[in-house]
């Protein structure tokens, strides 16, 4: 049943960098593959995957089920419709929000706090740009900055920082021309 492909991307998603694309990615232990590549031709697999669905197809009943296409539900730009993308901004989101966690509720607003917390954020952009990059598929993020740092003038308990990250896009098309 596909509930079990549904795992299988769970486990990779879990198991794998967070900026690793899953477009033709292989999964392994499945012994077959049914309703997907042999029942509907590709033409018919464009049209489904175009409503944002993730197909897994098979080239061979001896080969390897994988991933057509990493697709989500929300076709409305490449950056939201790739599944490796939406994975990577939710990791970098949530890594953001841990790092500054322990200063909630201990420290004060003041100037030393502000330094701490832009110091922090140079950490995470280093991080997050320079210590998970990988072959291939490079970091978490290609770069970043923080783009402000100040106190809310509304909330005076809070501090809204914003970053600015330039995020990995997956690579799913080559134009290519050859002139002779």
């Amino acid at each position: 049943p596909g509930f079990y492909g549904c795992c299988s991307i769970a486990g990779a998603t879990t198991g794998l960098p967070t900026q690793q694309g899953f477009t033709n990615l292989s999964l392994s232990g499945f012994l077959g593959l049914y309703h997907s590549s042999k029942y509907f031709n590709d033409d018919q697999l464009d049209v489904i995957a175009d409503g944002g669905t993730m197909i897994l197809a098979q080239d061979g009943p001896d080969q390897p089920l994988y991933v057509r296409h990493q697709l989500t539900t929300d076709r409305s730009a490449i950056k939201f419709q790739e599944y490796s993308l939406t994975k990577n901004v939710d990791f970098a989101a949530k890594f953001v929000r841990n790092q500054y966690k322990p200063f909630l509720g201990q420290w004060n607003i003041v100037q030393s706090t502000l330094d701490e917390l832009k110091t922090s954020a140079k950490g995470i952009i280093t991080f997050l740009s320079e210590t998970t990059k990988l072959p291939k598929i490079g970091g978490v993020i290609r770069s970043g900055s923080l783009a402000s740092l100040t106190e809310d003038t509304v909330n005076i308990d809070t501090v809204k920082i914003r970053f600015k990250f330039n995020f990995p896009i997956p690579l799913n098309n080559i134009d290519m021309t050859i002139e002779a």
